[in-house]
């Protein structure tokens, strides 16, 4: 899946331009693939999560002590 920079820039293009970096800026967030979750640690206090992610891609994944 090509990034918002890759469908916006012209052929050779290395930078953006003003416009365009505002366009990057308004783009720039995570988008949400799930909903909000509740989950529970084992005894031991350990947690495993498992999902999948397009590349390139990074996910934030917030653990709040109940």
């Amino acid at each position: 899946m090509p990034g918002v920079w890759d469908k916006m820039r012209s052929e050779g293009q290395d930078w953006p331009d003003e416009g365009q970096w505002a366009q990057l800026t308004d783009a720039d967030r995570l988008d949400e693939f799930e909903p909000t979750s509740q989950v529970t640690a084992a005894a031991d206090g350990t947690l495993s999560l498992e999902f999948t992610l397009p590349m390139p891609a990074m996910s934030f994944v917030e653990l709040v002590r109940a």
